[in-house]
């Protein structure tokens, strides 16, 4: 079995009676516990609010900070519980401070460098959440499509709602940056192998299992949005106030029976190309996340 460190303030820590680490690919976070039992005059030297690494051998999976820990007390035995989040969860739980502005060619890396900047203002940019761009090239973001930040914007679901047009999925390393990544049509020819028995050890998967739900799925799509009316006075174009104000798009799934309709209403002003597209992109999601 491959062995599990805790590495708290650089000293590495083994041993633990149980552990657990998750790392979530569509949500970016991480979560970790440990359980351990020293003896009766031993002190714990792990507390909330230091940095820490979960390593797999060598291999980092996971950075975060500890902001749990719980001290039993039994006849027997002390035992130790700590858990936390990875670094990542600090961005999804904050609130964006003050007034940012964004203008129009900007990218999705630039946008999310800049939130993360104004939530961790007072740690250097070298200790900051790095943006790492693997989506392999996505087209930049104009004025009309920046919904403004309010006082109650949090900085990740920001940068998710933008992510979610250019169908990027927002997740993170073991490092704890942030992963910009989407599916870039690439074969690995890895095989997986899951033979009963598994008579000469060549399995590479111990367990798995599928899971196949339509609950959350529709037949029809509909995103309804209002136009930009900025962008419509400019030169050369005109758009009646009733078309304006009723902009639309449509995606349908045929494998979803027809009595099931999801109407959403867009985060910012659409024209009807990006409302269409933003209703393919949610059929293309809730059809994924069907099928685990």
């Amino acid at each position: 079995m491959s062995k599990v460190i805790l590495e708290v303030n650089n000293i590495p820590f083994t041993g633990f009676k149980s552990m657990t680490v998750t790392r979530s690919i569509d949500t970016g976070t991480g979560t970790f516990g440990f359980v351990t039992t020293p003896g009766q005059d031993d002190m714990f030297p792990i507390d909330v609010e230091q940095k820490c690494i979960v390593k797999l051998e060598d291999q980092a999976v996971l950075t975060g900070f500890i902001e749990q820990r719980r001290i039993g007390n039994t006849n027997d035995a002390n035992p130790f519980n700590i858990s936390g989040r990875g670094r990542i969860n600090d961005i999804i739980d904050s609130n964006v401070v003050g007034v940012l502005t964004f203008t129009g060619g900007i990218s999705l890396k630039e946008i999310a460098t800049r939130i993360i900047a104004n939530v961790q203002a007072d740690l250097k940019p070298s200790e900051r959440i790095q943006v790492i761009d693997g989506s392999g090239g996505i087209d930049n973001f104009d004025e009309s499509e920046i919904e403004a930040l309010t006082v109650e914007t949090k900085a990740f679901a920001f940068i998710e709602k933008l992510a979610k047009k250019r169908q990027v999925l927002l997740t993170t390393d073991g490092k704890g940056d942030l992963i910009l990544t989407r599916g870039l049509g690439r074969i690995i020819k890895t095989h997986l192998i899951s033979i009963k028995g598994d008579p000469d050890n060549k399995n590479n998967i111990l367990a798995s299992a599928v899971d196949k739900n339509h609950s959350q799925r529709f037949h029809r799509y509909i995103v309804k949005s209002q136009d930009n009316f900025a962008a419509d006075s400019a030169p050369g174009t005109s758009t009646t106030g009733e078309l304006a104000t009723n902009r639309e798009g449509e995606s349908i799934d045929n494998a979803i029976r027809r009595s099931r309709t999801l109407v959403i209403n867009a985060e910012s002003a659409s024209d009807d190309f990006t409302s269409e597209q933003r209703a393919i992109w949610k059929q293309n999601f809730l059809r994924a996340n069907s099928l685990t």
